[in-house]
Order: structure tokens, then sequence, then C-alpha cells
């Protein structure tokens, strides 16, 4: 029987279908694999930009963290010489430290939170690889 279900006449025949079906996958199998290609080298590109933006916004970020902690220490050592010789010092040093430790706890759940969320840039890119693979997987 030929791929169409008609009965096959010769060998001859048979033989013909099994190569044009064989050149049908080759020129099918070639674009696909040069679309994977294409798909992988953007994603390649893509992770190579993602990874730059983050080394820039890590980095600033952690010049910004470093300024805010000294402008906080600076200020909690302001407020408490203002307060030095009144009876309010212990108070003003205790809400001092619990503001400090509940920013900074705050800060790390944040980070925490966002730090999860890796990858996220990039999942178009791979979703279109993952789709051309399984294309190619069902066409060859």
């Amino acid at each position: 029987m030929s791929m169409d279900g008609q009965p096959q006449d010769s060998a001859g025949g048979l033989a013909e279908e099994v190569l044009d079906a064989v050149r049908k996958l080759r020129s099918s199998g070639g674009l696909l694999l040069d679309h994977v290609g294409v798909a992988a080298e953007l994603a390649h590109v893509e992770w190579r930009e993602e990874r730059s933006r983050l080394k820039r916004f890590l980095l600033t970020m952690m010049i910004g963290a470093v300024l805010l902690a000294l402008a906080l220490l600076h200020l909690g050592v302001l407020v408490l010489l203002a307060v030095w010789g009144t009876p309010f010092v212990l108070p003003v040093a205790t809400a001092l430290t619990l503001g400090y430790s509940a920013a900074f706890f705050g800060a790390w759940r944040r980070l925490q939170r966002v730090g999860g969320d890796t990858g996220a840039g990039l999942s178009e890119a791979w979703s279109e690889i993952h789709k051309t693979v399984t294309l190619l997987r069902r066409h060859l």
C-alpha cells in the first residue's frame, strides 16, 4: 500500500514513494533544525543581555543600599545625640533598634521574594525552543 492508502503496483513504485518521503523529511528537517539553531542563538543573546543588565542593576542596588544604611546610621546617631541628656535616651535607642530591625527583615523578605522570580525574562525564548523541538520530534 502507498502512503495515501492505494495499493502498490511494484517494488519500484514503493521505493520511489519512500525516496519522496525521505526527501520531504530532509528538506523540512533542515528547515526545522535551522529554526532551532536560530532560536537557540536568540536565547543565548537574550541571556547575555539579561545577565549584563542584572549585573548593572545589582551594582547600583548595592551602592544605593550602602549609602542608605550609612545615612540611616548617621540619622540614628544624630537623634541619640539630640536626646542624650534627657530621660528619653532608652526609648529612642529601643525605637531605633526596632525600626532598623524591621526594615532589615522587610528588605530580606522582599529580596527572597524577588530572588524566586529568576528566569522569567527568558521564558518566551525557552518556550519557542520547546515548541520547535516538539515539532521536530513529531515530524521526524
